[in-house]
Parts: structure tokens; sequence; C-alpha cells
């Protein structure tokens, strides 16, 4: 039975014409699973690429998924990051070990933040496409992002913790189940450590259960029937929903 105000929301991520070969099959699984909405996060430039809207295929499938009730979200522009100089231990492992180079906007300047997201937002308008919110690679969007994203009347964006509401302010805590799938004892202790995540959030409730996907998740056997086990829980007494859904509080009583 379903619970009142409890949601599933099931993010893809990195969709770009190199990754659409793996991120079209997970989306057509995830809908065969009940999930009818998930929030689409769309890279404009893809590691450089190749613009999105240059694709037909890549553009026309976005734009499919959108016109079925999938959410396009702005994420990034080509999720990479350029070193910078005299980088601290703590930076260098933020930004070189826990995000293997992509953490994009984890300390972009105001200037900075201004120029990626006017460029995605050109790159999305060329596609023929739209976001109403903005997620940075690996969640790591520093206070001047935000400052811009707020400047140009963007709803929402998602940190690692939860879900920041740019326009009133409201934060809402949640932890997202995610895999690292990079190495393999990587992917054995990310089952390990999602089977004890998603336990400990089925006892707390969250309004919002979040899961994150990324283009090769479905490649490991064990971490797709993991994803499978954990949506086919939720759905049970979750509605799935979108990112931008959640903060405009639409979809309630479905």
């Amino acid at each position: 039975m379903k619970t009142p105000n409890r949601f599933l929301i099931v993010s893809l991520h990195d969709v770009a014409a190199p990754t659409l070969s793996k991120i079209g099959p997970m989306l057509a699984a995830l809908e065969q699973w009940g999930v009818d909405r998930t929030s689409l996060l769309v890279v404009p430039d893809y590691h450089g690429r190749g613009e999105i809207y240059a694709d037909p295929f890549t553009r026309d499938w976005i734009r499919t998924a959108a016109a079925n009730g999938h959410e396009t979200v702005l994420h990034g522009l080509v999720h990479l990051r350029v070193p910078r100089g005299n980088e601290g231990l703590t930076s260098t492992l933020i930004t070189q070990s826990y995000t293997a180079g992509e953490g994009e906007f984890y300390d972009a300047t105001e200037k900075e933040a201004a120029d990626w997201i006017g460029q995605g937002e050109e790159i999305f308008q060329l596609a023929g496409i739209s976001a109403r919110g903005f997620i940075a690679p690996a969640w790591l969007c520093s206070q001047a992002t935000r400052a811009v994203l707020r400047q140009r009347g963007y709803r929402y964006t998602v940190l690692l913790k939860g879900v920041l509401d740019l326009q009133t302010g409201h934060f809402e805590r949640s932890q997202s189940c995610v895999w690292s799938t990079r190495t393999d004892w990587r992917r054995k202790c990310s089952v390990v450590w999602n089977r004890l995540l998603f336990s400990f959030l089925q006892r707390k409730d969250p309004r919002i259960l979040r899961v994150s996907l990324h283009p090769n998740d479905f490649d490991d056997p064990p971490i797709k029937a993991q994803i499978a086990e954990i949506i086919r829980q939720s759905l049970q007494t979750r509605v799935p929903t979108t990112y931008g859904e959640f903060c405009a509080g639409e979809r309630q009583g479905v």
C-alpha cells in the first residue's frame, strides 16, 4: 500500500551521446519495473565529445523521454574539472580520488559557474530541451554556483545529503543509494554498503528515497539485481516522482 507523501526518486546520471547505449536500456528496464518518472541528468557536452544537439538520435531520445514524463536536468557542462595549481590534500582527494576528476563545479567561482551554466543552457536550447533543476557532477556544488543558480531562476539543486530548494531555501535531507563500479573491490563494497543503507532508510522512512544510477551500473549482475530489489520494495509504499515534481509539490495524489 502506498504511503501518503512518500516518494521514490530515481535519477539517471551522465545522459549523453557516448552513454546512451547503456542509458537507453536502463530506462527501459526501470519503466518495466514500474518507474514511470525519472530525473535524467543530461550533460550538454560530455567530456568534450560532442554537444547533445549535434547527435539527432540522442537529441530525439531525450525529447521523447521528456514527453513521456521523465525530467531533464542540467548536469554540469562537460563533467570534467581542470586541476588547479597548489591544491591542498583535501581538495586533491575529493576532486581526483572521490570524483575521478569529474567534480566540475566543486570550487567554481561565480564567473565560472555563470559561464558554464550559460553554455549548458545554450546547448539545451539548441537541442529543444529545458531544465528547472541543476545537479553538479558528484553533487559537488560550490556556494558561488548556488548563488548563480538562484539568480538564473533554477528551482532546485541536489547535494550529497539532500535536495535544496533554491527558491525557498528548504533543504530536504535524504541519503542516496549510489554504486561505485570503477574497480572490483568498489563494486563489492557498494553492494554491502547499499544493503545496509537501504535497511537504515526503510526504518527512518524519509519523505524521499533516492536511487542514483550511472551508465555502468547494470554491467555488474549483483548490482543490477540489488537495484531491482530496492526499487521493487520501494514501490510497494512509495510513488515514483522527479526532483522537479517533488520541489513543486506535484504528483502528490498519484
